[in-house]
């Protein structure tokens, strides 16, 4: 009787594993077609405001625009996300895919602070742009200090200079169509690879059916962008 009352609690037990494991594939299913089904209307949106919506005003390429910061937050304990404005509701910079933003301003020491970053929000996001960085305790941190004390002394309102720097992505293989993407990253070299995925997928004109990602961290709390990723 005892070996008969183990194998029911150990079935009971591989029972309620399955169903446990199902209802977290069920889950991470159900949030993974959510996330398809926003892109597809983020590309939906954004198409039918080229089309039917006021047309865009295109920043200079190789002249510094006036940004102001209009939002700063938290990501978790090692990132921050800063969102700057652009002139105008309609303004857009134009960037290439991989396509990095250069700002530019004065920290506290009156000392002019600059550096570069694959914006967190769509390349051709009117009216504003965000990007991420990583804390000078985060081990993802490389950002020189000068720069760190620059963003970190901005009130909202405040105003930098921004513009198209260089371009990161290059393919330099056959010009065969490509289908699957196996993307690597760790830290906050995510932030390039969500720009990929998102412009990519969602698109009917894109020959890319399939993306594999394996991100690499140190720490559980840097992955913070984890929700960007899902979406």
């Amino acid at each position: 009787m005892a070996s008969a009352r183990t194998t029911k609690s150990f079935l009971r037990k591989v029972k309620d594993l399955r169903f446990a494991k199902n209802k977290g594939a069920l889950s991470y299913n159900i949030r993974l077609k959510f996330g398809s089904f926003q892109a597809w209307f983020d590309e939906i949106r954004m198409a039918f405001q080229r089309a039917f919506g006021s047309k865009e005003e295109v920043l200079p390429a190789d002249d510094w625009s006036v940004c102001t910061l209009q939002e700063r937050s938290r990501l978790g304990n090692y990132f921050l996300k800063y969102k700057f404005k652009f002139p105008s509701s309609l303004s857009v910079l134009p960037l290439e895919l991989g396509q990095e933003i250069t700002i530019c301003g004065l920290d506290t020491a009156g000392q002019v602070a600059s550096d570069s970053f694959i914006p967190l929000s769509p390349r051709r996001q009117q009216g504003c742009f965000e990007i991420v960085l990583a804390k000078s305790s985060s081990p993802s941190s490389t950002r020189t200090p000068s720069l760190i004390r620059m963003l970190n002394s901005l009130a909202l309102g405040d105003e930098i200079a921004a513009k198209p720097g260089r371009t990161t992505l290059q393919y330099k293989g056959p010009t065969h169509p490509i289908t699957d993407l196996v993307l690597l990253a760790c830290g906050l070299g995510i932030v390039p690879m969500l720009q990929m995925i998102s412009e990519l997928l969602p698109s009917r004109e894109s020959s890319v059916s399939s993306a594999s990602v394996l991100w690499l961290n140190e720490k559980q709390e840097e992955f913070s962008l984890y929700s960007e990723l899902e979406n």
